[in-house]
C-alpha cells in the first residue's frame, strides 16, 4: 500500500470486516496463507498473519 490508497474500496470495508468475524480457521497456519480468497469481489485476499502450530 503506498500513496494512502486502500487495496479495497472504503465502501467495502464493513462487507469485508463482516466475513472475515465469520472466519473459524483451525490450526496449524502458516503466515502468508490466503484465508479468503478475492474477499467480497474485490480481488484482495486474506491472509494469516502468523504462524500457529496446532496443538
Amino acid at each position: 500500500m503506498s500513496g494512502g490508497k486502500l487495496p479495497a474500496p472504503k465502501t467495502k470495508l464493513f462487507d469485508i470486516a463482516r466475513e472475515v468475524a465469520k472466519l473459524d480457521v483451525k490450526a496449524p497456519l502458516e503466515i502468508g496463507q490466503v484465508l479468503i480468497h478475492n474477499v467480497c469481489g474485490t480481488d484482495v485476499d486474506i491472509v494469516a498473519s502468523r504462524d500457529l502450530a496446532a496443538i
